[in-house]
C-alpha cells in the first residue's frame, strides 16, 4: 500500500501562499523599478545641479543673484514644477534674454523681494511682476524685477545701492515687497563685512532645523507619542519611501485616508510651531528671532529710503499673506502692522494684501479652499491664479495712486 505524501504547508494553505507569492513578486518588481528609476533620476539631478549652479549664482557685494543673459529650463523637485528661466543683462528675471539700457526716457519701476516676487515656479510672463509689466508697458512704463529667493532688507538696500552707485542704473520708482520670512533671514543669515558687502552669519540651530523641514520633511506621526515607536515607524517610512514606488504610494494613500493631512509634511506651513512663518501670531517665534529681525529690517529700510531720497526715487512698500496667515492670523497681522506704521511715519506708499484674504471668521474648510485656490499645493508660493490675483490687486492700487 502506497504511503500518502503529507501535504506541505503551502499546499495546505493555497490562498495564503498565493497572496504571499504575489506580494513578494510585486515587491521585487517594485524594488527593481525604484532602483533603476533612481539611477536615471540621479543622473538627471546631477545635470540639474549644474544648471542651478550656472543660473543661480553668488555675488561678491549683495550675496546672490541670477547669472546675466542666461536661459535655462528649471525643474524644481520640491515644487514639482518646470519652467523657463530667462535673465537680462542686469541678471534680473525677464521674459527673454536682452540688454537693459542703464538710462531710459521711459518711466522705470523696479520690483524687489524674495522668492514670491521672483515668481519661483513660473516663467516671467506668468508671474505677477510679468503681468504688471505687460500691462504698464502699454502706458509707457518699464518694469524690471530685481528679486531673488531669500532676499531680505539688508540685500534690498545693498543691491539697490550697488545698482545706482556702481552700475549706474537709472530708475524712477522702487517697489519693495517684504515677505514674512525676510525677518528670520535678516536675523539669522546675513550681515555686512568690513567692506559693506553682504555675507553669511554662522547659521543657528533653529534656522538649520527650519531648512531641513522644507527639504526633507518632519517626523510628525499623529498616531503615537511614544518616542521609541515613533522612531521605529519613522525609520520604516523612510525605508519604504526610499526603496519602493508603488508600495509607498499605496501606504501613503491609506495614511491620507485615515489621518488629518494638515499633520503631514506637505502642510508644515500650516503648523503653528513652524516658526519661520508663524512669528506674527506665535509668541515663541516672535521672541526667538522676530524682535531682532524686525529691528534689523527697519534699520536697512531706513538706509534704503535715505538712498532713494538722495536720488529722487519714489518708494512703495508692500506686504502679502502666506497660507499660514490665512489659516491662523488676522487682518491686523503684526507683519502688516510693522510696515503700515513704518510707511505712515516715513510718508511712503503702502500696499497691503491682507484685507480680504485674511479673515478670522472664515471656517477652516473655506480657508483651505482659499489657500488651494491661490497657492502652489502644499507650498507657500503663489500658483498661476495667485499671480493673476496679486497683479490685479496691485494694478488697482497703482492706478488709483
Amino acid at each position: 500500500m502506497n504511503k500518502v505524501r503529507e501535504k506541505s504547508v503551502f499546499d495546505r494553505n493555497p490562498v495564503i501562499t498565493l497572496v504571499i507569492t504575489s506580494f513578494l513578486f510585486f515587491f521585487m518588481i517594485d524594488l527593481s523599478f525604484t532602483f533603476f528609476s533612481k539611477k536615471l533620476s540621479d543622473k538627471k539631478n546631477q545635470l540639474q545641479q549644474g544648471i542651478l549652479s550656472e543660473t543661480r549664482i553668488s555675488h561678491p557685494v549683495y550675496h546672490h543673484t541670477f547669472k546675466a543673459n542666461s536661459s535655462e529650463v528649471i525643474e524644481h523637485d520640491i515644487l514639482r514644477l518646470r519652467w523657463q528661466e530667462n535673465t537680462n543683462s542686469l541678471g534680473f528675471k525677464d521674459n527673454k534674454v536682452r540688454d537693459i539700457k542703464l538710462k531710459t526716457d521711459q518711466y522705470r519701476v523696479i520690483f524687489i523681494g524674495d522668492s514670491i516676487t521672483e515668481g519661483i515656479g513660473y516663467t516671467y510672463d506668468e508671474t505677477f511682476v510679468g503681468i504688471i509689466s505687460n500691462y504698464l508697458n502699454n502706458q509707457n512704463i518699464e518694469v524690471l524685477n530685481a528679486s531673488r529667493v531669500s532676499y531680505s532688507p539688508i540685500i534690498y538696500w545693498r543691491k539697490i545701492k550697488y545698482l545706482i552707485e556702481d552700475v549706474g542704473l537709472n530708475f524712477d520708482e522702487l517697489v519693495v515687497l517684504i515677505d514674512m520670512s525676510d525677518i528670520q533671514d535678516e536675523y539669522e543669515i546675513y550681515q555686512l563685512d568690513e567692506n559693506l558687502n553682504v555675507i553669511n552669519k554662522e547659521l543657528s540651530e533653529n534656522y538649520l532645523k527650519a531648512r531641513e523641514l522644507v527639504r526633507y520633511g518632519d517626523n510628525n506621526l499623529p498616531f503615537t507619542k511614544d518616542e521609541k515607536l515613533k522612531n521605529i515607524l519613522v525609520s520604516l517610512r523612510e525605508l519604504i519611501s526610499k526603496n519602493t514606488t508603488f508600495i509607498y504610494y499605496i501606504t501613503n494613500s491609506i495614511y491620507d485616508l485615515i489621518f488629518d493631512e494638515k499633520s503631514r509634511v506637505p502642510y508644515l506651513y500650516l503648523q503653528k510651531d513652524y516658526t519661520r512663518f508663524s512669528w506674527p501670531y506665535y509668541e515663541k517665534a516672535y521672541l526667538e528671532f522676530a524682535e531682532g529681525g524686525i529691528e534689523s529690517s527697519i534699520n536697512y529700510m531706513n538706509m534704503l529710503l535715505d538712498l532713494l531720497e538722495k536720488h529722487n526715487i519714489q518708494l512703495t512698500v508692500g506686504v502679502y499673506p502666506l497660507p499660514n496667515n490665512i489659516y491662523f492670523d488676522n487682518e491686523k497681522s503684526k507683519h502688516a502692522n510693522v510696515w503700515e506704521e513704518w510707511t505712515s511715519k516715513k510718508n511712503v506708499r503702502f500696499f497691503n494684501m491682507f484685507p480680504g484674504l485674511v479673515d478670522r471668521t472664515r471656517s477652516d474648510e473655506d480657508k483651505i479652499k482659499l489657500i488651494d485656490k491661490y497657492y502652489i499645493k502644499h507650498d507657500m508660493h503663489f500658483n498661476d491664479e495667485g499671480h493673476k490675483m496679486f497683479a490685479s490687486k496691485f494694478l488697482e492700487f497703482y492706478n488709483y495712486k
